[in-house]
C-alpha cells in the first residue's frame, strides 16, 4: 500500500515549473545555432584533400555571356533562326515547366512557415430531405513552431531548388542558340 501512494506522488509546483523550464531552453536551443557555411563544410569535409600541383583548371572563360552575341555575326536570318529554335524545342518546353513547377514548390515551402486557417461549411438542400441550409460549419487553424528550424530550411531549400532550376533553363536556351548558331 505504501508502494503505491509513493508512485502516485505528484511533482511539487515548483519542480513541474523548473522541469519545463528544462525542457524549453533544451529544445529552444537547438534552434538558436545557425547552420555551417559554405566555407565551413569545405574546411571540415576536405580538410585531408591534398591536391597534386601539376592539375590545373581548364581554360578560363573570357568573361559573361551576353545576350546580344547573335548581332555580332552580322547576320540577318540568324536571329530568326535561333527565336524560331527557342519557340519550337520540346525540350526547352519542358525546362520553362520546371521552372514553374520548382517556383510553386518554393512558394509551398515558404507557406508553411505562416498559420493556416481552414474553413467548412456543409449544407443541406432538396436532395437532403431538409430545406434547412447550412448543417455545419468548422474553422480549423493550425501554425507550427519552428523550433528546430526545419520550416525555415525547407523554405530556403525551396529557394535554392528554384534558382537551381531557373539557370538550367537559361543555360540551356543559350546552349541552343549556339547549337542554331554554330550549324548555321
Amino acid at each position: 500500500m505504501a508502494q503505491g501512494n509513493r508512485c502516485a506522488r505528484r511533482l511539487s509546483p515548483l519542480a513541474a515549473v523548473a522541469c519545463a523550464l528544462v525542457i524549453g531552453l533544451g529544445a529552444g536551443g537547438c534552434a538558436l545555432k545557425d547552420p555551417p557555411s559554405g566555407e565551413e563544410l569545405r574546411s571540415q569535409t576536405l580538410s585531408h584533400a591534398s591536391i597534386p600541383g601539376q592539375w590545373t583548371s581548364g581554360e578560363t572563360p573570357a568573361g559573361a555571356v551576353v545576350d546580344g552575341w547573335l548581332a555580332s555575326f552580322s547576320d540577318e536570318a540568324l536571329p530568326a533562326l535561333v527565336a524560331e529554335a527557342l519557340e519550337h524545342n520540346a525540350d526547352l518546353r519542358v525546362a520553362a515547366a520546371r521552372v514553374e513547377q520548382a517556383a510553386g514548390y518554393a512558394r509551398a515551402a515558404g507557406a508553411a512557415i505562416y498559420p493556416a486557417v481552414i474553413l467548412f461549411a456543409r449544407s443541406g438542400g432538396p436532395l437532403s430531405g431538409d430545406g434547412s441550409g447550412i448543417e455545419g460549419v468548422w474553422l480549423n487553424a493550425s501554425w507550427e513552431l519552428d523550433l528546430w528550424g526545419r520550416v525555415r530550411a525547407a523554405r530556403a531549400a525551396g529557394a535554392a531548388q528554384y534558382a537551381s532550376v531557373e539557370v538550367d533553363y537559361v543555360y540551356a536556351r543559350q546552349s541552343l542558340a549556339a547549337a542554331v548558331a554554330k550549324s548555321w
